[in-house]
This record gives C-alpha cells, sequence and structure tokens, in this order.
C-alpha cells in the first residue's frame, strides 16, 4: 500500500522540486491524515468496533503478542527488515539505478541529455520510498498495538525531512546517523519538555551551517574508503 501511494504521489510531484517537493509531500501527508481524522468509518470484528470513527480507533492489532511472541523476538524481527532494506539500498546504491538517481539528484538537465528518463526514476524512487515507509509503518503498527492520526503529525514529518538532512544524503549511512543523532537527543533531553522542539530547530539550523552535506557526506565516505583500500590489498598480498 505505502509503495503504491508512493508511485501515485510521484506523478503530481514531478512538477515540483528541491524546497517546493518537501512542502508537497508534507502537504500531503496532513491531508491524509485528516481525510482518516475526519472519515466516519467503522468495521465490526467480534465485540468490537475499529476503524477511523470506531469507538476503539485502529486497536486490536496483536499479532505479535497474541502469538506468544517476547519483546527481544519483536525486535530482532524488526531489526531483521532494518537489515533487509539497509542491504537493498546499498546494492542498489552500487548499482546502475543507483548512479541513475544520483545523476538526476545532482544535475536534471545534465541526466537528460545523456538519455536518462527522467519520469522513471523519481517515479521509482517515490515508489521505493513509500514502500519502506509502508514497511516501518506495519511494524510500528504492529508493535504499538495501536495508530492514531494524532501519531503522525506534522512534527514526525519534519524528523523524517531532517534525518537524511542532518545525517547526509551522500551515502546510506548519513540517514541512519541521523536517526541515532536525534534519538540520542530525544532520551538526553526529555528533562527540557517542549523546550526540546525549539533545540531541534536551532540543532538543525546549526547543522546545516556548520556540516550543509550532513554528519557522513560523500567526502567522509571517499576519505573511509580510500583508507581500507591499501589495509585490502595488505590483507590479499598475505593470502
Amino acid at each position: 500500500v505505502g509503495g503504491a501511494f508512493g508511485f501515485l504521489v510521484g506523478f503530481p510531484a514531478l512538477r515540483v522540486r528541491g524546497l517546493f517537493l518537501v512542502v508537497a509531500t508534507l502537504a500531503f501527508t496532513e491531508i491524509v491524515r485528516m481525510v482518516f481524522l475526519n472519515l466516519k468509518y467503522t468495521i465490526r470484528v467480534g465485540e468490537r468496533t475499529i476503524g477511523p470513527a470506531g469507538a476503539e480507533g485502529f486497536r486490536g492489532i496483536t499479532y505479535y503478542y497474541q502469538n506468544g511472541w517476547s519483546v527481544l523476538q519483536i525486535v530482532a524481527f524488526t531489526w531483521l527488515f532494518v537489515v533487509a532494506v539497509l542491504l537493498a539500498f546499498w546494492i542498489m546504491d552500487r548499482s546502475r539505478a543507483g548512479a541513475v538517481l544520483r545523476a538526476v539528484g545532482e544535475d536534471e538537465l545534465a541526466a537528460a541529455c545523456v538519455g536518462i528518463n527522467l519520469t522513471a526514476a523519481k517515479v521509482a524512487a517515490m515508489t521505493a520510498g513509500g514502500l519502506v515507509a509502508g514497511l516501518a509503518g506495519a511494524l510500528y503498527a504492529h508493535y504499538a498495538t495501536y495508530v492514531s492520526q494524532e501519531d503522525f503529525g506534522v512534527l514526525l514529518a519534519t524528523f523524517a525531512i531532517a534525518y537524511p538532512l542532518v545525517g547526509g544524503t551522500g551515502s546510506v549511512l548519513g540517514p541512519i546517523a541521523g536517526v541515532l543523532f536525534f534519538s540520542l537527543l530525544v532520551d538526553g533531553l526529555r528533562f527540557l519538555g517542549d523546550w526540546r522542539n525549539l533545540l531541534f530547530g536551532v540543532l538543525i539550523v546549526l547543522m546545516m551551517n556548520l556540516r550543509p552535506h550532513g554528519i557522513i557526506d560523500v567526502g567522509l565516505v571517499r576519505r573511509a574508503a580510500a583508507l581500507l583500500r591499501p589495509a585490502r590489498r595488505s590483507a590479499r598480498a598475505g593470502d
């Protein structure tokens, strides 16, 4: 479902780019949230009424717990999907598809001049992003056992944008670094209460000025790869 929504949103999103694309996707997420918030729809499941207008909302998502899964099993299952997604993107990043997406991201005009189909590349990227987001949402719903419209507001969407901006968009590890950075801040600054949100905004502005390419930028990745090459050659020579 997430991939299908990403595919459908990809076509109208072709008309905008850069900051306007960010605003457009934020607006779309808020539209979807408000639709579900005002949707009068229920489903009868046994003695319960669930759905956007149901007495229990989207409760009762208890597959893990009904089947006796422990917390450790749930965490391991979730991380299995995380590793699988990272591996898939790592492979894609080193494939022709990754080169195409990088070319489109760096210079659309130049990419079009060498024969790259911009429409196909952009829609494919939106579809892949929607697929991963849908998978993450499904895992979250089964872990929390409850889904509420209030859980997916503008703040969460802002964080989703901040993760790659702060972590870096030059490699697969960049967004992961952004997630870890903000996760540590969320846990470490709980004593500030609502002031945390202001601090997050200040930190994002500082990071974009001090490290515009993120914590893990392309230059850092290339330097790390250059340092690893002599070690690999030495290991091969020793064999």
